[in-house]
């Protein structure tokens, strides 16, 4: 069953979707082989993944998932951002373009901004604009399966709550609901496809990394594919290569899976542990590509963008001479 989140701007109400996956999609990754963020060393609370009660820590929760928090108190870093909880309880999720932390009761702190019951903070990627608005309790916890319910009934009671006082203030005109969907911003096929481009973990590790400069996005793209390389992560590598020649924008029906084959092919291409491994990629003199040199040659990357995001268009061994 899918699952809303209504936001209420102001005087408006907004809406927090969470979309319907295959059966074993669990939006969490698995902890063993993250790309940790910065400041990941820090607190990173344990919650309750919405849809399948798996208990997570916060930093594996990947684009899709929503997960509940009780009683949390502390700092910890969530998609680029420095959060201080007080008596927090509420959810935290992520979509392709946006994270997002609901209040249902307590307090969420970024920077000089506050967020109370009722309140979401909205983060966008490359510690871009937070954003504060109210969402639509009634719509979102209505659609919460009963076991959801039975694991996390203090939650489901402040937002229960949340959703009565809202619809009180509906009924004398304080708030009008809009359709704007947090969690699926345009339609949810949309989404889907968005999540095909950029959803891998390592993609929304580097997008919800906080940086904001573009010469060090592009240094951990590189980064993230040569270790990928070195370890033989296909996953992975698929996930950095430039998507243009399978779909650019639309990876789903078959396109994934050529684009995978292509990946294991590039492993099987050189001993790429004895070519990059334990070494640094450096931007080029004319900024045009990122490079690897060694006595007996140099690896070379070539980089594309495609929306906000820079992908690995070709990576090539040239023999010195």
């Amino acid at each position: 069953m899918k699952q809303e989140i209504i936001i209420r701007i102001s005087q408006v109400l907004f809406i927090i979707m969470s979309l319907s996956f295959p059966a074993g999609s669990s939006h969490a990754r698995d902890i063993n082989g993250t790309v940790m963020s910065p400041g990941a060393e820090r607190n990173s609370p344990i919650a309750n993944l919405l849809n399948s009660g798996k208990e997570i820590s916060i930093d594996h929760l990947t684009a899709g998932g929503q997960a509940v928090i009780q009683g949390l108190s502390g700092s910890t870093f969530f998609a680029g951002q420095n959060i201080d909880f007080a008596g927090f309880s509420g959810v935290m999720g992520m979509a392709s373009d946006t994270a997002y932390i609901m209040v249902a009761n307590g307090q969420a702190h970024i920077g000089g901004q506050k967020a109370g019951a009722g309140e979401i903070f909205i983060l966008l990627p490359y510690g871009g604009e937070i954003i504060k608005q109210h969402f639509d309790a009634g719509r979102f916890v209505n659609l919460w399966p009963e076991t959801d319910q039975e694991k996390n009934p203090v939650v489901f009671r402040y937002l229960k709550n949340i959703a009565e006082a809202q619809s009180t203030a509906m009924f004398f005109g304080r708030y009008e609901a809009t359709a704007f969907n947090v969690s699926a911003p345009g339609s949810a096929d949309r989404e889907e496809a968005r999540r095909s481009i950029v959803g891998a973990d390592i993609i929304q590790d580097i997008r919800f990394s906080g940086e904001k400069t573009p010469e060090k996005i592009e240094q951990r793209v590189v980064t993230a594919y040569a270790r990928a390389l070195v370890n033989g992560d296909a996953e992975r590598i698929a996930a950095l290569t430039d998507p243009g020649p399978y779909g650019t924008f639309d990876l789903r029906g078959g396109a994934d899976g050529a684009r995978l084959l292509m990946a294991k092919q590039v492993i099987r291409q050189h001993d790429w542990q004895n070519l990059i491994g334990g070494m640094q990629f450096v931007k080029s003199k004319d900024k045009q590509y990122w490079v690897l040199s060694r006595p007996e040659g140099t690896v070379t990357v070539v980089l594309r963008p495609i929306g906000d995001f820079v992908y690995v268009k070709n990576i090539a061994w040239e023999a010195g001479q």
